[in-house]
């Protein structure tokens, strides 16, 4: 069977890492995340070291638009085609020019997944995760969301549009169990 590949896209804090946790553990799925591969990319390119929220985004922008609005999928679908997994999981996509690129090369065996949920909930979770990018107020974290929910560049974040060409958009803000049934529900209609 050839390699499925799923591309996640969301607010912060919507439950991508949750939804990526559940397709590792049940289905198997290899993950290829977004942070790591702006992290290496940055400091493979620049010989820079990203410490927070606004560095990745910055960097990022900078990577898209010096080498390619496909720079980060690409070196995240390199690295899947190379291991050879059923289900690639590429997380997290947060500019068009990713998923134009991530379509042309899988076609329909590209699938791209959006999760959101309310921004009061959505700070509530990123404090309890505690990640070092996530230390941050509630107007610090409104801030920086709007920076990447919409953007004209094809290689800047527009958080929006990637959600409105999502082949299934699931609203986090119930309890883990329903999300799971709603990745499920997305699985079998539309990947499996």
């Amino acid at each position: 069977m050839r390699m499925r590949v799923i591309g996640i896209t969301g607010t912060f804090g919507s439950g991508k890492g949750t939804i990526v946790k559940y397709l590792q553990e049940v289905y198997k799925a290899k993950h290829f995340s977004g942070r790591a591969i702006i992290a290496k990319c940055a400091h493979d390119h620049y010989g820079i070291i990203t410490k927070d929220r606004d560095d990745l985004r910055i960097n990022a922008n900078r990577l898209r638009e010096e080498l390619g609005p496909d720079i980060l999928v690409r070196t995240a679908a390199d690295c899947a085609k190379e291991q050879k997994c059923h289900i690639a999981i590429i997380e997290s996509i947060r500019c068009t020019g990713e998923i134009d690129y991530l379509k042309e090369r899988f076609g329909n065996l590209f699938f791209l997944l959006a999760v959101d949920a309310e921004q009061k909930e959505r700070f509530k979770r990123i404090v309890f995760r505690g990640d070092i990018t996530d230390k941050v107020s509630f107007e610090e974290f409104c801030r920086q969301e709007s920076a990447e929910i919409e953007s004209t560049s094809l290689w800047e974040q527009n958080l929006m549009r990637c959600i409105a060409r999502a082949n299934h958009i699931i609203l986090n803000n119930g309890i883990k169990d329903d999300l799971h049934a709603a990745v499920d529900k997305f699985l079998y209609e539309d990947v499996i």
